[in-house]
């Protein structure tokens, strides 16, 4: 039996250290060199248009929201961006590897107009997207996913909890 679990454990270590990258597309998990992670949720470039324009390749989120991540609403947006210091700043937080991660999102494109973010100041939900209304459907949409508490946290917590219940319980029997 040890055996057995020192073989799997080998091979589980060998396809890891010699799988390939994952191939970008819409059904395949986005790759962590394609995303930004800033005060625990997960930012991805998912689109060089707005996300409500058909003629522009709307983003499919049939696999992705499975995975936890959402279109950023205006509030998200406007303070993520606040929080880094500006549109610049966060725009900056993409480009040095090029970390774009609209394949996974769309089949229409799979570039990141980082000029028109800058330029232009074309942000999709942004409040501060005001200097060109007429470029709307050339807005950049971002998403977020929100880190989940991991497991082993999470089943810490539930134990401490029935714990704390069951000594309460035995301490109230104790007393009667």
């Amino acid at each position: 039996m040890k055996r057995l679990v020192t073989m799997m454990f080998a091979l589980m270590m060998g396809i890891q250290v010699f799988a390939t990258g994952a191939v970008a597309s819409i059904d395949s998990a986005v790759d962590s060199s394609e995303y930004v992670t800033i005060g625990g949720a997960d930012w991805a470039w998912a689109n060089p248009c707005n996300d409500s324009d058909p003629t522009c390749g709307a983003i499919d989120m049939s696999y992705q929201s499975t995975q936890g991540w959402a279109l950023a609403s205006t509030a998200q947006i406007d303070a993520i961006i606040a929080s880094v210091g500006g549109l610049t700043d966060w725009v900056a937080l993409f480009q040095p590897g090029n970390v774009c991660a609209t394949a996974y999102f769309s089949d229409f494109y799979t570039h990141c107009d980082y000029s028109d973010a800058l330029e232009f100041s074309l942000v999709d939900n942004w409040s501060g997207n005001t200097l060109y209304p007429e470029y709307e459907q050339y807005n950049e949409v971002f998403v977020v996913r929100v880190a989940a508490v991991p497991v082993p946290a999470a089943g810490l917590l539930l134990l401490t909890g029935l714990g704390l219940v069951g000594a309460a319980k035995r301490r109230k029997q104790k007393t009667v």
